[in-house]
């Protein structure tokens, strides 16, 4: 498994070598762009993309206060 979101090199990586791969803290939508990124990588090197297993890391916030999440949940917008 291989883990991260840098389209141009880490991207590349996993359509060479991994079995899966992980966006950490994506969402939805940036998985889909980094599969389709990733698709056209495979394309590339003549690999079948269905060979890899797409998963997303996503963060829990628990608190009592909905500010207190909406401050922590700025720190995972805008990531890439």
């Amino acid at each position: 498994m291989i883990g991260g979101s840098s389209e141009r090199y880490l991207l590349k990586v996993v359509a060479k070598n991994a079995d899966k791969y992980n966006l950490l803290f994506g969402t939805p939508d940036k998985l889909k762009k980094k599969s389709t990124i990733l698709k056209e990588h495979c394309n590339n090197i003549g690999r079948d993309h269905k060979e890899i297993q797409y998963s997303i890391a996503l963060p829990c916030i628990i608190s009592q206060s909905e500010e207190n999440i909406s401050e922590k949940l700025s720190k995972y917008k805008g990531k890439d």
